[in-house]
């Protein structure tokens, strides 16, 4: 497969089973948030929300070393070391699981407190409690989770990595219409669908590495600080995003209920569910290409990521302008699926999905750019679009814009901060070596 360039049916069939597995991710996601607005109440979905940092916070652990260490991974398989290959899986494995359990501890011992960060209200507070509580205890089932969707891709079964998330998507939407619709438990049955849905396929995930693996299996692993360094460093922008996107998340609320209450929460809700079903596409594909590109560069065969690299770009731009199109002519259809019976708050998230759409044009190149660098193990590089795209400019944004345009101008703060972004991007991919295809270290390599 990474022997020389692929045509476009090669290149889908390679990518296709995360980009659907990332679709699929979102859609299961925006179910959760359907059912508790339908059948619990819109400050129900605004409880969601607000502890929604503490997913960001788990999620951010386990993918800093699930992306850092399969890229890693991977370049050692193109290197033909497969032994490195083996045992790096099997210690990163085991370090996600206790980084995850150490984080669920402290998480439910400190709850109060983690909820007053959050800035939960009076109104919002029982609802927070028993979701937050959930979310904790599902905490080291999703960093299992999350790392098998990487290195099956590493171990050559995209398919089955898919498979793994359709089965957890599909369980998750079974249970919640069970325990939300029919059950009346409410936001506690939204979060127990969620944490069955993420505990089956990280068994499913389990028993393929321990029984059927293609090239990369368990062993007994032996300490290596230095590759636990670098996977860390590596995945370390995606671990920014994430803890960038509680700390914002965190923002956006407290902005929120400040300039439009609990209904504002609702509405920003509904915003981020309809953004990340669109950028999943664009995550997908990113996520699609990592190992292709990790073990291209592991093989020196830079011709071919030049290649992956031109053809993802073509695709990203090409869907992200359609997808604006289509949110711009149709975006209201699915805020009334949330917020049929909740016409004011329906209204503010119509208005602001006009501004937050310019977004999705942009979007997609920035996280193609992160994922770029990390798959030829430039971390650095990575960590400074993502930290840029989701601090730097995101966050001055939040504090600044809301006193000058109101509730616009919290809509216009992600748009604003990808735009910024993209220059960085444009940047780093113009100077970049293997890109260029100068020489085999990448772009600014000793950052």
């Amino acid at each position: 497969m990474f022997s020389g360039k692929w045509n476009y049916k090669e290149f889908w069939k390679y990518v296709l089973p995360s980009v659907l597995s990332m679709l699929f991710i979102s859609l299961y996601t925006i179910v959760d948030g359907l059912f508790v607005a339908r059948y619990v109440g819109t400050d129900a979905l605004a409880a969601v929300n607000i502890t929604h940092p503490i997913y960001n916070l788990g999620f951010g652990v386990a993918i800093m070393l699930s992306v850092g260490g399969s890229a890693l991974i991977s370049i050692a398989l193109g290197e033909g070391n497969k032994e490195r290959a083996n045992n790096d899986f099997s210690l990163i494995t085991v370090v996600i699981i206790v980084a995850t359990i150490i984080v669920t501890i402290l998480g439910l011992l400190n709850l109060d407190f983690v909820l007053k960060i959050l800035g939960v209200s009076p109104d919002l507070y029982r609802d927070a409690t028993i979701y937050a509580r959930i979310l904790f205890f599902a905490i080291p089932f999703l960093g299992v989770k999350v790392s098998y969707e990487y290195f099956l891709r590493v171990d050559d079964c995209a398919n089955l990595s898919l498979i793994v998330t359709v089965i957890g998507g599909i369980i998750n939407m079974i249970l919640d219409y069970f325990f939300v619709a029919k059950l009346g438990l409410g936001i506690a049955g939204a979060g127990y669908a969620t944490v069955i849905g993420i505990i089956v396929p990280s068994f499913v995930g389990a028993a393929h590495f321990f029984r059927n693996p293609k090239h990369i299996r368990y062993i007994k692993p032996s300490m290596d600080l230095k590759f636990l360094k670098e996977a860390s460093i590596n995945g370390s922008s995606e671990m920014v995003t994430e803890l960038s996107g509680a700390i914002t998340a965190v923002l956006f609320n407290v902005t929120l209920i400040k300039y439009a209450g609990a209904n504002g929460v609702a509405a920003n809700s509904v915003l981020m569910y309809i953004l990340f079903i669109f950028i999943a596409v664009s995550i997908g594909l990113t996520m699609g290409i990592q190992p292709a590109i990790s073990y291209s560069y592991g093989a020196k065969n830079y011709e071919m990521i030049q290649d992956i690299v031109k053809k993802s770009v073509t695709i990203i731009v090409t869907l992200s302008v359609c997808l604006f199109v289509l949110i711009q002519l149709f975006g209201n259809y699915p805020i009334s699926l949330f917020l049929k019976n909740d016409l004011q708050t329906a209204a503010m998230a119509s208005n602001g999905l006009k501004i937050f759409s310019v977004a999705l044009l942009i979007a997609g190149l920035n996280i193609l750019g992160s994922g770029y660098f990390t798959a030829i193990n430039n971390g650095k590089i990575s960590a400074m679009i993502s930290f840029s795209r989701s601090v730097v400019l995101l966050i001055p944004a939040i504090l600044i814009l809301p006193g000058i345009f109101g509730i616009t101008g919290i809509w216009m703060a992600i748009p604003l901060a990808e735009v910024g972004t993209i220059l960085l991007t444009i940047f780093f991919f113009k100077r970049d070596s293997v890109i260029l295809g100068h020489d085999e270290n990448g772009a600014f390599a000793k950052l």
